[in-house]
C-alpha cells in the first residue's frame, strides 16, 4: 500500500490504477466481494484525482496536495507543490506516534503543524483526508 501511495504521489497514477485492477480482479476471483468493491472504489478515486489533476493543469491553479500512508506507529506524508499548473517541487515527513489516531487526526495533526508556520500558505489545500477544523488551516 506504501508504494502505491508513492507511486500515485509521484503521478505515476497508471502503475497504480493497473496494481489496482489486477488486486480488483483476483479479489473477484477468489469471491471476496467487499474487498473487490473497495478496491473498485480506489480505482475509482485514483481516476478522479487525475481529472482534477488535467483541470489544474489547464486552468494554472496554484495549490498543495498532501497525502499520507501510514503504518504501524509511522505515517510517511507527501507535499507537492503545484503552480501555475506545474509541480515545482515535493517534500516528505516522517511522522511518528500515529497508531492510535483515524487518518483524519494524522491529516490534522500534521496540516496545522506544517502550515502553522509556514510563510505562504496557497489558495487551495487538496487533502487525502479531511481535518477536524478546517478553519484552523485557513
Amino acid at each position: 500500500m506504501v508504494k502505491q501511495v508513492v507511486l500515485f504521489l509521484e503521478g505515476k497514477r497508471d502503475v497504480v490504477v493497473q496494481q489496482l485492477r489486477r488486486e480488483m480482479e483476483l479479489a473477484a476471483e477468489r469471491q471476496e466481494f467487499e474487498r473487490a468493491a473497495g478496491l473498485r472504489d480506489q480505482i475509482r478515486a485514483v481516476e478522479d484525482v487525475r481529472e482534477h489533476q488535467k483541470i489544474a493543469a489547464a486552468e494554472g491553479e496554484v495549490m498543495d496536495v498532501v497525502a499520507f500512508a501510514a503504518s504501524g506507529d509511522q505515517a510517511y506524508v507527501q507535499v507537492f507543490f503545484v503552480r501555475n499548473g506545474n509541480l515545482i517541487g515535493r517534500e516528505y515527513f516522517i511522522v511518528e506516534g500515529v497508531q492510535d489516531e483515524t487518518p483524519s487526526q494524522i491529516m490534522t495533526g500534521f496540516v496545522l503543524q506544517f502550515y502553522g508556520s509556514a510563510p505562504d500558505i496557497p489558495p487551495l489545500i487538496v487533502m487525502q483526508h479531511p481535518v477536524f477544523d478546517p478553519v484552523a488551516v485557513g
